[in-house]
């Protein structure tokens, strides 16, 4: 079933975008009595210039916020809903999640329609004094370095944290099976201790930051409670940095800092980074298998084209890399493909996972697979089943009044105007085969392809080593 722009709740928007404060978009959509809330706070530009140390203080920032203060709580009484994010909104009825973002937080607020402003008033207050005990943030810290201790067995994850150091949006290229795919206990320490000295928000780009609010009220009510919100975060983090300016990040022995306004600028796979990594972690007979290319940005005129040939190769289980390794070849119960977009990159990534015994094979098919998309031209009823998938699935997500607030605040962290959103369906409607053809053959050259394999630590296979992963497939 093709589906067009009314599937998407264009018709039934009033929105006051920035009309009360610089950030905010307001809009009154649907009926259920909550007021969903989501916003992106990036990390200021000084705190940006290592990656590594980058995520270890957003790593930090993400579990600290909604639980600083509790560590103090003594008994059970009423008053100790003050004390933390997290006891506000349990004593509400409400959730409040923040979680790593890109460089930044991202925040997802559910509130019920009777005490949101509430909320809102006492959740600025809490989140402005962030920082001033600090006794409970060693404890974060250590559950922060269990928790990637923890992952890095997960096949998933190491896969996934390689990938994006081979695009050049990573950690600095691991040179042995020892090297840390994401931040380790040195840049988690120098996070605690750049965080025990200040006010959490002193961290963060308010001036910069957007919340999005979707509820069944008013735009305009709710336009001025998310103004009074972001003002107060604002003010706060401001005052924050005057009381603690901000320290030469990350902690350099004697080498000079990296300039403020660069973040780990991608450097090009083709000439400067191997291209094919073969890694152990963790246990198993199954091997993961992840192939990637940098991808267009969503405004980009060739993404529609783009979107629906990755939509083709692993979107749903009619895809063609289900039917290869599910129904044909029975290897792997999930195939899929994403298109991954953060603040100044987007990638794609191919998924598999395969028995081990048939890793290599399972690399020369699913580049095949990719190979054929620059061959041939979609027949036009696998086109048509694809945007509709995509346009159904889109309209999907954007039902409720939390999916619908969530991308709203990604579509924003992108630059994007909330009419792309709008247009999408409409746009994907227009696609031809010809355009897919021709955006397969620009954008998913086999020969461009990076790739990681993680193996489980039991096979004999090597902990490292570097190959072309093109091979016995061709463009």
């Amino acid at each position: 079933m093709t589906l067009g722009a009314p599937a998407l709740p264009r018709q039934v928007v009033a929105a006051a975008d920035g009309q009360y404060s610089p950030g905010t978009l307001a809009v009154r959509y649907g009926e259920v009595p909550l007021v969903e809330i989501s916003g992106y706070t990036p990390l200021r530009t000084e705190l940006t210039g290592s990656t590594p140390h980058a995520r270890a203080l957003l790593t930090l920032l993400a579990d600290y916020l909604p639980g600083a203060g509790t560590e103090e709580v003594a008994d059970g009484t009423e008053q100790d809903e003050e004390r933390s994010l997290e006891l506000l909104a349990a004593y509400r009825g409400a959730q409040a999640d923040i979680t790593v973002y890109g460089t930044g937080l991202l925040w997802s607020l559910s509130l019920t329609a009777a005490e949101w402003q509430d909320f809102l008033g006492r959740a600025a207050d809490l989140l402005a004094t962030a920082g001033d005990s600090t006794s409970g943030l060693t404890a974060v810290r250590e559950a922060a370095e269990a928790r990637e201790n923890v992952a890095l067995l997960d096949h998933h994850y190491v896969a996934s944290a390689h990938i994006r150091d081979l695009l050049g949006f990573g950690h600095p290229s691991p040179a042995s099976k020892d090297s840390r795919p994401g931040p380790g206990p040195a840049e988690l320490r120098a996070a605690e201790a750049l965080l025990t000295s200040r006010r959490a928000l002193s961290c963060l780009d308010l001036e910069a930051a957007h919340f999005t609010a979707v509820a069944g009220i008013d735009a305009d009510e709710l336009g001025q409670g998310l103004a009074v919100f972001m003002t107060s975060l604002r003010t706060a983090a401001a005052d924050a940095r005057t009381t603690a300016p901000l320290p030469v990040w990350p902690p350099q022995a004697g080498s000079k800092p990296p300039s403020p306004a660069v973040v780990d600028a991608p450097t090009s796979p083709a000439t400067e980074r191997d291209r094919s990594r073969t890694l152990t972690a963790g246990g198993g007979d199954t091997a993961c298998l992840r192939v990637a290319w940098p991808a267009l940005r969503r405004d980009h005129p060739d993404y529609p084209a783009f979107f629906v040939a990755q939509h083709a190769l692993g979107g749903g289980y009619r895809s063609r890399l289900m039917r290869i390794f599910r129904n044909e070849a029975g290897w792997s119960y999930s195939p899929w493909s994403v298109i991954r977009h953060e603040p100044g990159f987007s990638y794609v990534e191919l998924n598999i996972e395969v028995p081990v015994e048939h890793c290599e094979a399972a690399e020369t098919a699913l580049l095949t697979a990719v190979a054929g998309l620059s061959r041939e031209s979609l027949p036009e009823d696998e086109l048509r089943r694809v945007i509709g998938m995509a346009q159904g699935t889109a309209a999907a997500a954007l039902a409720p009044q939390r999916g619908l607030a969530a991308t709203l605040t990604h579509i924003r962290a992108l630059d994007l105007s909330p009419d792309w959103l709008w247009q999408w369906p409409e746009t994907l409607a227009r696609v031809q085969p010809e355009d897919v053809l021709e955006a397969a053959r620009r954008h998913l050259r086999v020969q461009e392809a990076l790739s990681v394999t993680v193996r489980p630590t039991r096979t004999p296979a090597p902990a490292y080593r570097t190959s072309s992963p093109a091979q016995g497939a061709s463009a």
